[in-house]
């Protein structure tokens, strides 16, 4: 193809395009427009220049040269939309063949993909298989499956392993039960020697407050019985005593009432103030003396 039909400045963009030479050519050539003839006058435009209101020849020429472009330009367009259509129907056509492939063929080739890797998968299921069930099979003990290597490990060491695992369980569950048990016994005992301790304390703390009743009974008994000793002996004193001052107490009484005879009767009869005097004082003297007398004889 000769390039010459390409416009130098068209030439210089196709890589900005990203069309290949070729590629512009044969496009140019199926638009079927004359680029030869445009490329020269895109080439020599600019040498158009009116300069004058009176350059006719040169206006008249820039007309024909515009006229001719835009004839070129509209045939591109033309058969851009042209071209453009078929290539929307090919763009289509190719869609329905992908989504053939897509729908029909690949499906069909999953398939196959399938039957061809059936022995892996089902060694694949297996083994996931193996991995769930024994790990279902480890969940009852505190262990993490993470440990061990469940997909490798034979069923003989697994079974042996799972056998280990269930021995340790039960005896932690019995060494639980025992220590329970004997948590519960003691404090059974615990609680049934608290309650013969209570008992006990209140046994005795009733034997003490009986006991203690009955000592300030005895108490009290001995202390009446010393009162009534005592009242008793000094009744008997007392009525010693009075038995024994008797007489005194007649003889002091009979000296009292002969100081009030002696008082009434024997205080001598005077005349002067003096004397007088000396009477009312004998007889003050002798009303105390008389109340002395009887008041001491009272008391004995």
């Amino acid at each position: 193809m000769d390039n010459q039909l390409l416009p130098a400045n068209f030439q210089d963009k196709l890589p900005a395009y990203r069309v290949e030479p070729e590629e512009a050519q044969a496009l140019l050539i199926e638009y079927g427009a004359p680029f030869t003839e445009a490329g020269e006058i895109l080439s020599t435009y600019e040498t158009i220049k009116v300069t004058d209101e009176d350059d006719k020849a040169t206006m008249k020429l820039a007309r024909e040269k515009r006229l001719e472009l835009r004839k070129v330009r509209v045939s591109v367009e033309n058969k851009r939309k042209e071209l453009k259509a078929d290539i929307v129907k090919r763009g289509h056509a190719i869609d329905g063949v992908a989504r053939f492939v897509k729908e029909v063929i690949a499906p069909a080739e999953e398939y196959l993909q399938l039957q061809e890797d059936y022995a892996k998968i089902r060694e694949a299921q297996r083994k996931a298989d193996r991995i769930a069930k024994r790990t279902e099979a480890l969940s009852p003990y505190p262990v993490s499956p993470a440990h061990y290597d469940l997909e490798g490990m034979s069923d003989e060491d697994f079974d042996a392993l799972v056998i280990s695992l269930e021995n340790e369980r039960q005896a932690r569950i019995a060494a639980e039960a025992k220590a329970k048990a004997e948590a519960e016994a003691r404090a059974e005992a615990e609680r049934i020697e608290q309650e013969r301790i209570r008992a006990e304390n209140a046994r005795l703390k009733a034997e003490a407050e009986a006991e203690r009743a009955k000592r300030e009974e005895l108490e009290r008994a001995e202390r009446e019985r010393k009162a009534a000793e005592e009242a008793e002996k000094r009744q008997a004193e007392e009525t010693a005593r009075a038995e024994r001052l008797a007489p005194d107490r007649d003889k002091l009484l009979r000296f009292g009432r002969a100081l009030e005879t002696i008082r009434t009767e024997k205080l001598p009869t005077v005349t002067s103030e003096e004397a007088a005097a000396v009477v009312a004082q004998i007889d003050r003297e002798l009303v105390k003396l008389q109340a002395l007398v009887t008041d001491a004889a009272t008391r004995l």
